[in-house]
């Protein structure tokens, strides 16, 4: 299927999940109803709001930032980290390849997801 076959197919509301807006209106809908386990952010509030829309992911993760954390700019890291600008000087957006597997350690390669008991994604690993 082209571009302009998927983008039709999604304007009409044909789509994996279904229509877009039905599925957006979900999330939106559980994350009222359960805050604790659905954290919604639009995109217009992280671009407005990114310090916030940081802090309140850290948070709902349940690794909050402390003072001073903050601080020392651990936040503005973060978010300097996640910038387009740095994303796209990394060698995976480069070459599309994450590293050398042969020249890595095998427990780097080792990352683990699960849900709690409460519905948070808890995702881990051996560095």
């Amino acid at each position: 299927m082209g571009i302009e076959e998927a983008f039709e197919q999604f304007c009409e509301g044909n789509s994996v999940a279904g229509p877009y807006w039905d599925h957006v209106l979900g999330y939106w809908r559980a994350s009222l109803e359960f805050p604790e386990r659905v954290l919604f952010v639009r995109y217009e509030e992280l671009k407005r709001e990114t310090e916030r829309c940081v802090k309140a992911l850290a948070d709902f993760l349940g690794c909050g930032f402390s003072l001073e954390e903050e601080k020392q700019g651990i936040v503005q890291g973060i978010i300097d980290l996640c910038s387009i600008e740095s994303l796209k000087g990394l060698d995976v957006t480069k070459n599309g390849r994450f590293a050398p597997t042969e020249s890595m350690p095998y427990t780097i390669l080792y990352i683990t997801a699960r849900f709690t008991g409460r519905g948070r994604l808890v995702i881990g690993g051996i560095f």
